[in-house]
């Protein structure tokens, strides 16, 4: 039954990432090749790029110039497509181990559970999951110090050095929050929901005690939408893996999850975390 629930989350999540990277810019099937076209009047020859493709996508042909300016997106372009087909293919091993567990439980006479989104991965024993140093650094980077982190413990202020942090125990949901903020909002079925900690960081983003903040949410915290209205956006070219309460890093991290940015300093922040993904500022 657990496998089987897990199984069902997992597909949501993917299902859920696809519809996300189908959004970005992508190339499917295709790559970026160096060319070498003839040479100056000098006898020099320039390095040139093209965009190559196994369809013929481009007006009709399989493959079109690149300007030195167009070179680095092309190649994000082309990243994204294999990011896409990877998940298709995961979603199709997902549904058809799915498909295998539905066929027993239906021979031997077994229910099998209905579950809701993400449910079957929030009812884990535990909630603590951290994030990794090389991810608060970008984050420190762009907020120059990081003043509070109001879902954390001990463990993580190792590396993540906040000026004040709250606990479970001590409530940073019901706290006065200020400052430079990093938050990572704690999923699991306990209150508050992920959701209610984005909206209360735009609370208090908007009413100015939180001067400027850093987001990591999942895609499908129902506070999402607001953060995406408003606020630049990392989607990183990889999966983020977590570290769980013991101290070991996630061997299969799940797909979704997004960087957000509170602040003025929007130009700083795609120049920081431009380098794990694709960032995006709203009109």
């Amino acid at each position: 039954m657990m496998k089987y629930q897990i199984l069902k989350a997992k597909l949501t999540e993917l299902e859920a990432e696809i519809s996300r990277v189908r959004t970005v810019e992508h190339y499917r099937d295709a790559w970026v090749g160096e060319c070498r076209p003839a040479g100056s009047a000098r006898g020099q020859v320039s390095k040139q790029y093209q965009l190559r493709s196994r369809q013929a996508i481009f007006n009709g042909k399989k493959s079109r110039y690149l300007k030195a300016s167009e070179v680095a997106k092309a190649k994000a372009a082309v990243e994204w497509g294999r990011k896409l087909a990877q998940l298709e293919r995961e979603v199709e091993q997902v549904r058809s181990q799915i498909t295998r567990a539905e066929r027993v439980a239906s021979e031997h006479g077994l229910a099998l559970p209905k579950l809701n989104s993400f449910e079957a991965l929030t009812q884990s024993k535990s909630n603590e999951w951290y994030t990794k140093p090389e991810y608060i650094e970008l984050a420190r980077t762009v907020l120059g110090e990081i003043d509070l982190d109001p879902a954390s413990n001990q463990r993580a202020q190792s590396w993540i050095r906040a000026k004040a942090y709250y606990t479970q125990e001590t409530d940073g949901f019901n706290r006065a929050w200020q400052g430079r903020v990093w938050l990572n909002p704690p999923y699991g079925t306990k209150t508050p929901k992920a959701s209610d900690w984005i909206l209360k960081a735009i609370a208090e983003y908007d009413v100015g005690n939180v001067t400027a903040a850093v987001l990591l949410v999942r895609g499908d915290s129902k506070g999402i939408k607001a953060l995406e209205r408003r606020f630049p956006c990392c989607n990183p070219a990889h999966r983020i893996a977590f570290i769980d309460a013991s101290g070991q890093e996630q061997s299969n991290p799940p797909p979704g999850y997004r960087f957000f940015y509170l602040g003025a300093a929007q130009g700083k922040f795609r120049r920081v975390f431009s380098a794990i993904g694709v960032v995006t500022i709203p009109a």
